[in-house]
């Protein structure tokens, strides 16, 4: 199936527009991305999934088709469900998405990117050598994109939206894992081509709430355990100034409890379990998951970079929050939507997933 559709903001065309497979039961759409021109065959293209798996989760609603901004002229979505009429939704993904795909064609940045990242403030005075450190001409693994249309629902004002949010979150993370599976036997059963192996865990990277339904997400009951090892948000309000656990604006009150209850848990969660008695019963329930927290800096008046910090929420040993304007090759602050597509940042995010 071909298609095409021309979009007057962004000029840009956006073809070979493909419908996959019914994967979701909910009334949103889930997509995945491929960078590039050509028409493709889609089977194939599933039967040759073989990335790391990322999960871009929308946040309060927004119309998306004017962030359509990258460097190339085209660029095709392949579908999972619903139509083509929302194709244009999907652009919101489109840069971190293909700045990935030219990060793995094109293979790490400068040595001295790595050198200089690789230490602390503190750690400056400090004899390190690292010329031991062979670095890679290409990255081992692509990354593939996946995006929901939540067809613009104001998520920021209602609770129980960002309950139904999250559930379509846990419900696409076990059909993405799925999917994988079903590839990878195909690969296997009819010799194709298969690298690398299974990935154990879903990438989820949030924008703005939808980085705290990625949170709420990691709790739910019904997740797979390690499903999720690794959170990127972009601009999202983990809490309130001075720490304390409620919503930036608590305009209902299923909202405030929505914030409340998920951010008790991730704190239990990095508690070792223990009985009444205080007896060791296993290790934090989330010990494995780390959380990385991009703010947009003083521009973005929507979410001060007080709210995006996850301290008392994350131990420091899983998780920090770190200001654009504070990253390499970085110097501007953007507002909360340009932290999309500012590809300044967008580059730097893109070789470090």
């Amino acid at each position: 199936m071909k298609n095409a559709f021309y979009d007057a903001h962004s000029k840009m065309i956006i073809e070979n527009y493909l419908r996959m497979l019914c994967l979701i039961k909910f009334t949103t759409g889930l997509y995945l991305y491929h960078e590039g021109w050509k028409k493709i065959d889609y089977k194939k293209h599933l039967k040759k999934l073989s990335g790391v798996p990322v999960l871009f989760i929308l946040g309060n609603g927004v119309i998306l088709y004017s962030m359509m901004t990258c460097k190339h002229k085209y660029a095709y979505l392949v579908c999972f469900f619903q139509s083509l009429r929302y194709a244009h939704l999907l652009a919101k993904v489109r840069s971190l998405a293909a700045e990935s795909d030219r990060a793995y064609q094109n293979g790490p940045l400068e040595r001295t990117f790595y050198q200089e990242a690789s230490l602390r403030p503190e750690e400056e005075d400090v004899d390190i050598n690292l010329s031991s450190f062979q670095l890679p001409s290409q990255y081992t693994s692509r990354l593939d994109w996946f995006a929901f249309n939540l067809e613009g629902e104001h998520s920021a004002m209602d609770g129980a939206i960002l309950e139904e949010h999250t559930e379509y979150v846990v419900y696409a993370i076990h059909k993405i894992w799925d999917q994988y599976k079903v590839s990878y036997d195909a690969g296997t059963r009819e010799s194709v081509a298969v690298s690398g192996s299974l990935p154990k865990s879903v990438i989820l990277v949030g924008h703005s709430m939808g980085g705290f339904v990625a949170k709420a997400a990691i709790i739910h009951p019904r997740l797979r355990k390690s499903a999720v090892e690794t959170v990127l948000t972009l601009s999202t309000p983990h809490q309130y100034v001075y720490f304390q656990l409620s919503p930036p604006v608590a305009l209902q009150a299923s909202l405030g409890h929505y914030f409340a209850r998920a951010n008790s848990e991730w704190i239990k969660g990095y508690k070792v379990q223990t009985t009444n008695t205080g007896h060791y019963v296993s290790d934090p329930v989330l010990s494995h998951v780390v959380v990385v927290s991009i703010s947009s800096a003083y521009n973005d008046y929507q979410v001060r970079s007080k709210l995006t910090s996850p301290d008392n929420i994350v131990p420091p040993t899983h998780g920090f929050m770190i200001s654009s304007t504070a990253m390499k090759n970085v110097w501007l602050s953007m507002e909360h939507q340009a932290i999309l597509w500012c590809n300044q940042l967008v580059v730097q995010v893109s070789h470090t997933s």
